[in-house]
């Protein structure tokens, strides 16, 4: 069995960049790391963005030793034997795309857990998944992991549970915390932005070869929204949407759009 430990990160305002990276490893390795990890915070919650910013309980630290115990905690994960995959997306992009169906977090989400499955069929295990708890979107969440293992036939490679924690009392997710803010900083620094020096924290995490940061930019969206409106031709699959939204007595909301998706065509959308 294989554990993974989920966590998003966005940029301030959550306008331009959406990270949801997952770090994975054996129950062995993570025990490992909770036991440094909690040594190296006096068993305190670590949160990476205020970490690195001085707010909340940093603020009465002096900086220089913030960024001493940032860098430490990632020197524990790249010290490591755990792996981590994040998918970043260029959100002004997505907006332009898809400017009537926010999927915020949710479609990251379904990269990362693609990308899981897939880790683990190489290695011919099986991978249960814990992300850090997120009440505006833990429902469609769990929708769209049962989706996909009806429809897609990952049932011999991801748990069938799904669950959620606080990062507050899970330092594995804290752990997964710190590898999506360093994608979502890699992304929106040197992607998005007028390219600025790699972050070395980043560098470490990269040289291992075990973490990727995957970047959906303008191009995914723009090969994307063609794919759907080919599906879609001449109004046929909205219009069946629509019929189907009427037998089932349903609403039309992103959950029932989900749903409806997964049961006909999910496996056509490209990856």
């Amino acid at each position: 069995m294989l554990l993974v430990y989920g966590d998003e990160s966005m940029d301030g305002g959550q306008q331009r960049v959406c990270a949801v990276a997952g770090v994975i490893g054996s129950e062995e390795e993570w025990i490992r790391v909770e036991s440094l990890w909690a040594d190296r915070t006096d068993g305190e919650p670590f949160h990476a963005k205020e970490c690195e910013a001085d707010r909340g309980v940093y603020d009465r630290r002096p900086h220089a030793e913030n960024l001493e115990l940032y860098k430490d905690l990632t020197t524990i994960l790249a010290e490591s034997s755990l792996s981590g995959f994040a998918a970043v997306s260029d959100l002004q992009a997505e907006r332009r795309y898809h400017p009537t169906l926010p999927m915020l977090y949710l479609r990251e989400f379904s990269l990362l857990i693609d990308a899981m499955q897939f880790f683990a069929g190489e290695r011919r295990e099986v991978a249960k998944l814990c992300f850090d708890s997120r009440l505006e979107t833990n429902f469609n969440a769990t929708k769209m992991y049962a989706q996909a293992l009806e429809y897609l036939d990952w049932k011999e490679r991801l748990h069938a549970e799904l669950s959620f924690d606080s990062s507050s009392s899970s330092r594995r997710l804290q752990v997964a915390d710190l590898f999506a803010h360093e994608a979502m900083k890699f992304v929106d620094n040197e992607l998005l932005q007028e390219k600025r020096p790699t972050r070395k924290s980043w560098l470490a995490l990269e040289k291992t070869g075990r973490f990727e940061v995957r970047g959906f930019l303008e191009p995914f969206f723009a090969e994307e929204k063609a794919c759907w409106n080919n599906i879609n031709q001449n109004g046929a699959r909205f219009a069946e949407y629509l019929e189907w939204l009427a037998q089932e007595n349903r609403q039309h909301n992103l959950s029932n759009t989900i749903e409806f998706v997964g049961k006909r065509s999910l496996t056509e959308v490209p990856h």
